[in-house]
């Protein structure tokens, strides 16, 4: 319908191309969505120069690479997306999440320190307000992760216990975060020996 429409408008195309390419990447059709998503995020910038709705196009762009596996491609995009956000004092806890998603790449190479000045960074931020409790979530996920994966067994539980409270409260016992993050404590007790917790 856009492109039949002479006068279609330009961001409201690239919003429909932006969503398409999400629901592949939803999908797992990662091949699909890339050159979807970086056609939307190109029409954002012509349209519009570099907003927020182009740096969250990066960061799409950015995830997708990051589910194949290219973390070089990834890591370009998300640091991208977040000088973008930075500019523009983006919205402080989608900025958190993006700072999350650039930690992933470097506990992925190995980069523990910067990973972790990150996540450190991404909880101040979340630090405050209810609303933003799921998202904290997500980065203390990774943090604890972070701590199992560098043997860091003190560090990982504290975190994790932290992480298993604020799961139950938002999501319950039962919840798949819950467990999960009870799981992982488990692992710290084994790896730690502390059997009888």
């Amino acid at each position: 319908i856009f492109k039949t429409n002479i006068k279609f408008n330009q961001g409201d195309y690239a919003d429909a191309l932006r969503l398409l390419g999400d629901s592949y990447k939803a999908e797992g059709k990662i091949n699909k969505a890339i050159p979807i998503l970086l056609e939307s995020a190109e029409i954002f910038k012509q349209t519009f120069g570099e907003n927020s709705f182009y740096a969250y196009s990066l960061q799409s762009i950015g995830n997708c690479y990051f589910l194949v596996e290219d973390y070089n491609n990834a890591e370009l995009y998300y640091s991208n997306s977040i000088k973008i956000q930075e500019e523009l004092n983006s919205e402080p806890s989608d900025y958190a999440l993006s700072l999350a998603s650039l930690a992933d790449i470097y506990i992925v190479k190995k980069q523990y320190v910067l990973a972790e000045n990150l996540l450190f960074k991404a909880d101040v931020i979340l630090r405050n307000g209810k609303t933003n409790i799921p998202k904290k979530i997500v980065v203390l996920n990774k943090l604890g992760y972070l701590y199992l994966e560098t043997k860091m067994f003190d560090d990982a539980e504290s975190i994790l216990k932290l992480n298993i409270e604020l799961n139950e409260n938002i999501y319950g016992k039962n919840h798949i975060n819950t467990r999960t993050n009870k799981s992982n404590l488990a692992l710290v007790y084994f790896e730690n020996k502390k059997i009888e917790n």
